[in-house]
């Protein structure tokens, strides 16, 4: 559906963000990050755009730089925005700056305890050797949303 609308808006850039997270989701991370960046160019300045191609960029490929630009331009325009900091501290922690990764991801968590950015935050405290900080962080955000697939797989690579 969302491809025969794009055929008529070729240029509607929530349309093709909207496509590339869903094509993420499916795991088709190619055409994914095809439509977000087109969407960025259309938007460059929205900040949500740029993070949400940042953050998959970040997330799929290793295209780091390149990620760490676009969330570091989308936190610059919304610079309390949780979503956004945890992008940042996410995107820190692949380039391997823990300390900074983490207290991004801090502040992210205060401001949005998410189970995605709780992953995140303990991924790092488990990096830092603090495991069981990270155990129990990832054990609430379950309690709070038991079927949150980011977190539980998080959970499952670190109990091995």
């Amino acid at each position: 559906l969302l491809d025969d609308i794009a055929r008529y808006q070729p240029d509607d850039a929530g349309l093709l963000l909207r496509r590339g997270m869903l094509l993420e989701r499916m795991g088709r991370i190619e055409p994914a990050l095809a439509d977000m960046a087109a969407a960025a160019r259309l938007m460059p300045d929205d900040a949500m755009m740029l993070n949400a191609y940042g953050y998959t960029l970040a997330s799929h490929t290793s295209r780091l730089a390149e990620a760490h630009r676009l969330v570091r331009r989308a936190l610059e325009r919304e610079p309390d925005d949780p979503a956004i900091l945890d992008s940042y501290g996410w995107i820190l922690y692949r380039q391997g700056s823990l300390a900074r990764a983490r207290s991004y991801l801090e502040l992210a968590h205060a401001r949005l305890p998410d189970p995605e950015v709780a992953a995140h935050l303990g991924e790092v405290l488990w990096r830092q050797g603090e495991r069981e900080r990270a155990r129990r962080l990832w054990e609430d955000a379950l309690q709070a949303d038991p079927e949150s697939q980011p977190l539980r797989d998080t959970m499952a690579r670190f109990s091995r």
